[in-house]
């Protein structure tokens, strides 16, 4: 079985089950990735319409947050629960996975892909790409939120032996002619502040795709 089937299966309701507490006591005012994307927002779109889509949304607290900022956002996650939480706040959020997303093309300014690249199916990889150069428009951004190292990481999910975890640079997905990294920030991932705990690191990856 791949990984993506069991996450849609369940396992994408017992992760947010399990983090549910952490997702809400987490500060947002702080979070990396919104910073990052209200600065884009301002130096790039200023008044215009803006549509973002987080990929692994969880229940949308960020994105809940983000949308108070006159921003429209829209969600996909594996879990039926964090679809039925998403659209509770207000979010549009439809069950899929990065694989295949289920949204029109040239549709987003700003994809997220966040904390879920560390457990997809490392055949999925293409497909990934292919959907995410799909789904948003000419001169958008992509920000990866994920587990971070040089060198490839791999071992067994804690909570389910079924599946593997992965840390490594994400970015190498899609890095091309047309998709260029801008910004890289590497902190811990449980804290986001700086550390050189390399068996902590996580890593906010801005790129921008020009066509």
């Amino acid at each position: 079985m791949s990984q993506k089937a069991v996450f849609l299966s369940g396992e994408g309701d017992k992760w947010l089950i399990r983090n549910k507490k952490e997702i809400s006591n987490r500060n947002y005012n702080n979070d990396i990735v919104s910073i990052e994307i209200l600065k884009i927002i301002k130096e790039f779109y200023k008044n215009k319409q803006v549509r973002i889509l987080e990929v692994g949304c969880g229940n949308s607290t960020r994105l809940k947050k983000l949308r108070k900022r006159n921003v429209y956002c829209f969600g996909v996650d594996p879990s039926d629960l964090s679809v039925t939480e998403s659209n509770k706040n207000k979010i549009y959020c439809k069950k899929g996975t990065a694989d295949k997303i289920p949204f029109n093309k040239n549709y987003f300014d700003i994809v997220i892909f966040g904390f879920c690249l560390y457990v997809c199916d490392e055949s999925d990889y293409k497909k990934i790409k292919k959907e995410t150069l799909r789904i948003t428009k000419k001169n958008s951004f992509i920000i990866i939120q994920d587990f971070y190292s040089p060198k490839k990481i791999k071992k067994k999910f804690k909570y389910n032996k079924k599946i593997s975890v992965i840390k490594q640079d994400f970015t190498k997905i899609f890095i091309d002619k047309k998709i260029k990294l801008i910004s890289r920030k590497i902190v811990d991932y449980l804290s986001q502040k700086y550390t050189k705990r390399k068996n902590m690191w996580s890593s906010v990856d801005t790129l921008i795709k020009f066509k």
